[in-house]
Parts: C-alpha cells; sequence; structure tokens
C-alpha cells in the first residue's frame, strides 16, 4: 500500500475510470477525485491510498475525511481473498498509515472478499444505502419538473445549494465552477462531464 504522488493522479483517475460499468456496484469514481480536488492536488493526493501487484493497480481508496475510508477494486479482483487480506489487515491497524484509531466507515461496495474479510477482523456492517439508478440511454420524458441549465451568471446560487451538504469552501468552488462552465461553452460538440455527481452507497462501520 502506498500514498499516491501528485503526478499519479491522472493515471489514478484513467484506472478508476476504467473500473466503472454499468451493472457494477456504486464505487469510488472518478467524479469524486473531481470534487475531491477543490481541495488541491497535493491534499487529494494525499488522501488517495493505492494497493498494487507488479505495479498494476488493484484497488483504490480515498480518505474523504477522518473518518470515511471510500473504496473501488479492480472488478477482476473482488472476491480475490489475499488482496481482501492485505487491506483489511491494513486498514484495521491504525499505524498502517490510513486511517485513525476511532470510528470509522468503510466504503467497501461490490467488494465481496474484503467485506467478509473486514467482518473477521471486528468491524461491523452499517445501515445500507439504497442505490438509485436512472439509464439515460434514452431521452428522459416529461416528469412535469421546471429543468434550467446553470449558466456562469447562476454560479453563485448553484454553489450555495450544492456545496452545502458537501462542506465546500463558496469562493474557491465558485471560482472552480465558473471556470468550468466558461471552457464548456468554448468546447463545441465535445462532451464534457461535470465534476462531481451524486451517489449511493453501502458501508461498513468498525471501532
Amino acid at each position: 500500500m502506498k500514498t499516491a504522488d501528485v503526478n499519479e493522479l491522472e493515471h489514478i483517475g484513467r484506472v478508476l475510470g476504467q473500473w466503472q460499468h454499468d451493472g457494477g456496484p456504486l464505487h469510488l469514481h472518478p467524479g469524486d477525485l473531481g470534487w475531491y480536488s477543490l481541495r488541491g492536488v497535493t491534499a487529494t493526493a494525499a488522501a488517495i491510498r493505492v494497493w498494487s501487484d507488479n505495479d498494476v493497480i488493484a484497488a483504490i481508496a480515498l480518505l474523504d475525511g477522518p473518518g470515511l475510508l471510500r473504496f473501488a477494486m479492480d472488478p477482476k479482483r473482488h472476491q480475490d481473498e489475499t488482496l481482501a487480506r492485505r487491506i483489511a489487515s491494513t486498514v484495521s491497524d491504525p499505524s498502517g498509515g490510513v486511517i485513525e484509531a476511532g470510528i470509522v466507515t468503510i466504503e467497501a461496495r461490490g467488494t465481496r472478499a474484503l467485506g467478509a474479510q473486514l467482518t473477521k477482523e471486528g468491524w461491523a456492517p452499517d445501515e445500507p444505502w439504497t442505490p438509485l439508478h436512472r439509464d439515460l440511454a434514452e431521452p428522459v420524458e416529461d416528469l412535469g419538473l421546471h429543468i434550467e441549465t446553470v449558466e456562469p451568471r447562476m454560479t453563485e446560487e448553484w454553489v450555495s445549494v450544492t456545496g452545502q451538504p458537501f462542506g465546500g469552501r463558496p469562493s474557491r468552488m465558485s471560482s472552480f465552477i465558473v471556470s468550468w462552465l466558461d471552457g464548456k461553452q468554448r468546447l463545441k460538440g465535445r462532451s464534457v462531464n461535470p465534476p462531481g455527481s451524486c451517489r449511493s452507497a453501502m458501508t461498513t462501520k468498525g471501532r
């Protein structure tokens, strides 16, 4: 296990993106890293833990605050018991450099072997979240909702509503969103994804 380096962030994000697919678990995704990057690239790298085998990334975790560790794992290794034991032994020991002592929540959605191993080591299942999914391959029918596109002039209003649940820094977030919206307007005929998205979770809590 290692803490990410700033120069590795692009590669880590690319690997994480390759692990996302329809029908898969709603685990850590690139948008989460993008949202966390509001704190800066140095802080983002310092919050990421990576487990690798022969320089091939097998699992990625984001320390999203002192009490929450959010995982994603190579889909081919969700039932890898050897990898699960390595991860569980590291996160269960506060001296391992991943989490601090105390009540901590681990999001390990879809990682069956890791969940089982954490249970063996004394972690307790937390209340499950309900994942929500909507297939957007086809146009969405009119649901009678009023929908507006967020333009630069609406940035402050958007930030004030969206940033509060995530403890965002209004001034920094505002400038980040403005630059993203301006860049989006300059890109014609290209698809641009927003810096963050909503998510659901299955958590495991330990002491």
